[in-house]
């Protein structure tokens, strides 16, 4: 009988570490000793529940961070020689290509 609850014991300190390593926390092998104690273990269960993981806080501050392609629209280039061109400019200013074909006109 000690040995299933031995054996339960070291399984429940494993999930409890892997879990708090995969919601972000920094957890000493140690600290999982005290999720066999039955009080202790309740309040950490309670605490990694309602409290926002280190995780979460990157994936929030990763998505309120405006990307580089939102800031600024990139500016068309000339598909012939590359230069910048202008949305609204229907043909190129340094090589003369253009996007209308003589069927367009």
């Amino acid at each position: 009988m000690v040995i299933i609850y031995l054996l339960s014991a070291i399984f429940a300190w494993y999930c409890w570490s892997v879990l708090a390593r995969r919601l972000g926390y920094e957890v000493p092998w140690m600290a999982g000793l005290l999720m066999l104690i039955p009080v202790v273990n309740v309040g950490l269960l309670l605490f990694l529940v309602l409290n926002e993981s280190p995780n979460e806080k990157r994936l929030r501050s990763a998505a309120s961070e405006p990307e580089e392609s939102q800031t600024h629209a990139p500016e068309e280039t000339c598909l012939q020689c590359g230069a910048p061109m202008p949305e609204d400019m229907m043909s190129c200013a340094s090589c003369g290509w253009s996007y209308s074909t003589d069927a367009d006109e």
